[in-house]
């Protein structure tokens, strides 16, 4: 007999092996920043929780991702690039799916295609664009049930992209005080692993 307990022990061991990138305090990601929570943010760099089976999802999802990224770099995209932005005392840095002089493309795979962008994923692209002086990003959402996919097409707005680099000051901020931010109740809290000590509840 095999058990859900059997199976996440199985997706631990497979993920053992991942390498999980750790940044210096005074470097904050892009995703941390655009973080629907920065509270779990800042837990995830102190607490550096082993990865769950969600985690596990994510990554066996990458081999269709990397396919995408192969035929945009064809097409003449650059791919999976890297960028620092040093921003005061703290370097923000990310990693764009794909992009060109015209615009940006981030794919995102999920159980359900949502109605308008999620937030957090605003959040990402206008940091992105920022990063690499561009007016357009367009969110691909690729449904992993189906298979469907919709894009959203985002302008850049500097009151959204100071938003979001604020976002990232404030973890910066909490990582060198070894003070956490306040907690940010959503529906995210329902899949958060700092649930039970976090004091959103």
């Amino acid at each position: 007999m095999v058990t859900e307990v059997d199976v996440n022990r199985w997706i631990l061991e497979a993920l053992k092996d991942v390498n999980v990138k750790v940044f210096p305090r005074d470097v904050i990601s892009v995703s941390e920043a655009s973080s629907p929570c920065l509270r779990k943010a800042y837990f995830d760099r102190v607490k550096a929780p082993m990865p769950s089976p969600a985690d596990f999802i994510r990554i066996v999802g990458e081999e269709a991702h990397t396919r995408l990224l192969e035929v945009l770099r064809k097409h003449g995209y650059d791919v999976e690039s890297s960028f620092k932005l040093k921003i005061r005392d703290m370097t923000l840095v990310g990693r764009i799916d794909a992009y060109n002089d015209r615009h940006v493309i981030e794919f995102k795979v999920v159980d359900e295609i949502p109605e308008k962008p999620y937030e957090s994923h605003e959040l990402q692209v206008q940091l992105y664009m920022l990063a690499v002086r561009t007016p357009t990003a367009y969110i691909v959402y690729i449904s992993r049930r189906d298979g469907r996919v919709k894009v959203f097409k985002v302008r850049y707005r500097r009151e959204d992209a100071k938003r979001a680099v604020e976002r990232a000051y404030r973890l910066f901020l909490a990582l060198k005080n070894n003070s956490p931010p306040p907690p940010e109740k959503s529906n995210y809290c329902n899949y958060c692993p700092y649930t039970l000590t976090c004091s959103t509840r």
